[in-house]
């Protein structure tokens, strides 16, 4: 192999290693959920709901967040999004909450923001930024999300792939790893890091980073014996 040959190499493999590296953590994000994941018990805190758009051919259009109603969230104010228009929906509870010496029958229930233009495109990522409190005396606050897509689909992040909020439990990772809502995937889930990022991706890029290395290393061995 001559000096070109074994240059344009090492370089590709340099590309590659840290195209892996990098792809690793990108692709374990591509979900919905909080900027801030946590929040204390009786605060109201500011939310921000990242929303991704994957699809090369449909754009989205309507996002709503499911508020909960047996531990509501009395307080929700929305903070303007151009190119968004935003509603806070109503509903009457199941049953009446005290809250501190105030009895209420009826809270917000959801958030739903349509957009007024095209909505989000093919990469893009949609920040949804609200305030909702007090936050009440609990575990975590599951909020599940629809996402409604320009030809009519929804896809409903729920279940595993739900946004939460955690207030006295400590957040497992990143609650958001692993495939999409509807993605049905075979054999045991890639094992991740602290932070929800594939490790098998991480050790690939790693390993790509190396070979280049290497490769650059030995072409400069060359040289020098050439010399």
């Amino acid at each position: 192999m001559n000096k070109i040959r074994f240059t344009l190499s090492a370089t590709a493999a340099l590309a590659l290693g840290a195209a892996l590296a990098l792809g690793a953590p990108l692709g374990a994000s591509a979900h919905v959920g909080f900027d801030e994941d946590t929040a204390a018990a009786g605060t109201t805190p500011l939310l921000t709901l990242r929303v991704p758009n994957e699809s090369a051919t449909t754009t989205t259009t309507s996002v709503t967040i499911a508020l909960p109603t047996d531990t509501p969230l009395v307080n929700v104010r929305l903070v303007p999004i151009p190119g968004w228009a935003a509603e806070v929906v109503v509903s009457t509870l199941p049953e009446p909450i005290k809250i501190g010496e105030t009895t209420i029958t009826e809270a917000p229930s959801s958030i739903v923001w349509t957009a007024t233009g095209t909505g989000l495109g093919e990469g893009e990522l949609g920040l949804f930024t609200f305030t909702a409190g007090p936050v009440p005396e609990v575990g975590k606050l599951e909020l599940p999300v629809d996402q409604q897509s320009s030809d009519g689909s929804v896809v409903a992040w729920e279940g595993e792939e739900v946004p939460t909020l955690y207030v006295n439990e400590t957040p497992a990772g990143d609650d958001h790893g692993g495939a999409a809502p509807g993605v049905e995937t075979a054999g045991t889930p890639a094992p991740t890091g602290p932070d929800g990022t594939a490790i098998a991706g991480l050790v690939t890029g790693a390993a790509g980073l190396f070979l280049g290395a290497t490769a650059l290393a030995l072409v400069l061995i060359r040289r020098r014996t050439v010399a």
